[in-house]
């Protein structure tokens, strides 16, 4: 750059050259630096060149031996003089250093070409002095020094190494926005200093064609009145040194290290594989999962639902067992009533025989006899005796009525309670029974009528005394007949008791030992079954219970299991990815590293340890390819001409 010591130093060292004195003994006790200034025009061709060395008496010699193939040479520093003899220079140093210049018509290295826009459109550098716009300035190097060398076996094409670093300042009163491509602006105020750096044939010499290695700097700007200052271009060769190469000393470690990521990256592919198979089942299997819970929801709803219905039925149950509990006591009890009263039955049966149908039998007999004495003595000097035999005979008639009345009732007793006894259908059991009975007291309540016609027959004879003396046998023979059809009523009736006395013991047999047993056996069923549904409707209640928990774990768990399928879709499509990504990530990035470790790396190695001789021996400009000159140092300095005014250009 412009602030280099050795440009200063040699730009301010130019002279006239001396008399050159020869000497017959000259030696290369030297080393030797080049500077080689070449003016380039605003397209970029050069027009002149200029050579400074520099050659340092590191052994203070007399006479100094040199080759070069510049014209007009120049001791620049002092009055040693040289000879020249083609391209050999020997200088009588006197144990000096010797500086000269000379003037190079060789072609350079690096070649350059300029280009300008403005406003997107190519413009020349005549025509854009003064113009104001978007302004682009392309500034383009390309590698002349190339050279075919064999590497692993292949025939390639290798640049010598050039690093290229330009450099200019710009007045920032007309010109804004400033950007330089592969370099930096540094704005101080006033000004902005731009500098970038290229490496022309750099990528071709490396080989590999990912690698973009810039060999062009593009500078932009906003100008006003377009102008632009010197362009210093700087060049050289030394691009590797030391440290570079023994670098690749440390790569067999890097080739193994790859070996394996590449290894573990094909693993990590076949794994995200693998797992993007895995999630789509997991997927797949979650759907079926889904739509399973949803059935198993819908179904523990609709039993949930359902049990309701059952549990509020159990209830009713056990609200009716209590109910068929006391049921069951009361028919129980009833039956134990009703086989009392059976029993209650037959003794009022023998009661009634022995102390109704007797004494009925007997009152009867009485009248009848009564009845005979009336007959046999209807005189009217028996009347006295008459009428006795008649108020006894109402009287053994209104006694027997009244038997009669209670035998009745009873009778009415024995029917009621019979009359309650039914089948499961309803039905009577004991129909023919209580027929009997009926049909007894329909007797009963006949004969209480004809005892009550005679009674007011009798009556109406003893209130009328002519009438009692008129009792006549028809009369009497009437009477008669009426005693006879009640004896044979009480004779009937005494055979009735008899026979349903017979059929009641049996009645009250069976059911004391049939029908009281089985009602205790029911009471006692009734009991178990009102405790067992106590139990049931507890157990119903801790089921509903149970149901409505499940009913709400399941609702829960369809939800989670929703929510989880959606993170399932998510982590399958992110495996996706992931597999797809890791997949690109090898082909595009690990594939590539691997590649080029194993192949372009070991291949960028042998190149770089070519372009490292190429760059040592790149040490001299003026004697290049025909003379080998140790310990050289070499550079190259382009100055760019200004794009002023015509009145103020100044080259």
């Amino acid at each position: 750059m412009i602030e280099n010591n050795k440009f200063i130093k040699i730009t301010a060292s130019i002279a006239l050259a001396s008399v050159v004195t020869l000497y017959t003994t000259p030696i290369f006790a030297y080393t030797k630096e080049e500077s080689v200034y070449s003016k380039i025009d605003e397209t970029g061709k050069n027009y002149k060149t200029i050579v400074s060395t520099h050659l340092e008496n590191t052994e203070e010699a007399e006479l100094l031996k040199d080759f070069t193939n510049l014209i007009n040479i120049e001791n620049t520093s002092g009055d040693e003089n040289f000879s020249k003899d083609g391209d050999s220079l020997i200088w009588e140093a006197k144990g000096n250093d010797i500086y000269y210049k000379g003037e190079s018509q060789k072609e350079l290295p690096v070649d350059c070409t300029i280009k300008y826009e403005l406003d997107g459109k190519e413009i020349s550098a005549k025509d854009i002095v003064n113009k104001s716009g978007k302004v682009k300035i392309k500034i383009k190097f390309e590698n002349k020094d190339k050279h075919i060398i064999s590497i692993n076996g292949k025939e390639e094409t290798l640049y010598t190494p050039f690093v290229v670093m330009c450099g200019t300042y710009i007045d920032n009163e007309n010109n804004r926005n400033i950007k330089v491509s592969n370099g930096k602006v540094i704005n101080d105020g006033s000004k902005s200093i731009v500098a970038g750096i290229t490496l022309p044939g750099m990528s071709q010499s490396i080989g590999i064609d990912d690698l973009d290695i810039p060999d062009e700097i593009e500078l932009t700007m906003d100008s006003k009145n377009f102008e632009m200052n010197n362009i210093l271009i700087y060049v050289t060769p030394k691009v590797f040194e030391k440290d570079d190469i023994e670098i690749f000393d440390k790569l067999e470690k890097l080739y193994d290290s790859v070996d394996t990521i590449q290894i573990a990256s094909r693993k990590l592919e076949d794994g995200s594989k693998k797992l993007e198979k895995g999630t789509s089942e997991y997927t797949s299997k979650s759907k079926e999962f889904n739509t399973a819970m949803k059935k198993v929801q819908s179904g523990i709803s609709t039993a949930n639902d359902s049990y309701s219905k059952i549990n509020d039925g159990i209830g009713d149950l056990k609200s009716n067992s209590t109910k068929l509990k006391n049921g069951a006591y009361e028919i129980n009890e009833g039956v134990n009533q009703a086989v009392a009263g059976l029993k209650e039955i037959s003794k009022n049966l023998d009661t009634s025989i022995n102390n109704l149908s007797k004494p009925i039998s007997n009152g009867i007999k009485e009248v009848r006899e009564s009845l005979d004495k009336i007959a046999g003595n209807s005189s009217s000097s028996s009347k006295t005796y008459n009428t006795e035999n008649i108020n006894k005979t109402i009287k053994n008639n209104k006694d027997t009525i009244k038997d009669l009345d209670k035998a009745n009732e009873k009778l009415d007793k024995q029917i009621s309670l019979l009359e309650k006894d039914k089948d499961d259908d309803g039905n009577l059991k004991y129909e023919d029974v209580i027929s009997s009975l009926k049909e007894q007291k329909k007797l009963n309540t006949s004969t209480k009528n004809d005892l009550n016609s005679n009674n007011k027959v009798l009556e109406s004879k003893l209130n009328n005394a002519k009438a009692m003396n008129q009792v006549n046998t028809d009369d009497l023979k009437k009477l008669s007949e009426s005693l006879e059809k009640l004896e044979k009523n009480s004779e009937y009736m005494t055979k009735v008791l008899t026979e349903i006395k017979i059929g009641n013991d049996t009645i009250a047999k069976q059911a004391e030992n049939k029908l009281a047993v089985g009602t205790q056996q029911l009471y006692n069923g009734s009991k178990a079954l009102s405790v067992g549904t106590s139990q049931l409707d507890s157990g119903s209640k801790q089921i509903k219970k149970g149901l409505n928990t499940l009913d709400n774990s399941t609702k829960k768990l369809t939800n989670a299991n929703d929510k989880m399928l959606t993170a399932s879709k998510e982590i399958n499509k992110g495996a996706k990815e992931l597999s797809s990504g890791i997949k690109k990530f090898n082909n595009d990035a690990i594939n590539k590293i691997c590649r080029y470790v194993n192949k372009d790396i070991k291949n960028i190695q042998e190149r770089v340890e070519e372009l490292k001789k190429l760059s040592n021996s790149y040490n001299n400009f003026t004697s290049l390819n025909k003379y080998e000159v140790s310990d050289a140092k070499l550079e190259f300095i382009m100055v760019v001409d200004k794009i002023k005014k015509s009145d103020d250009k100044d080259k």
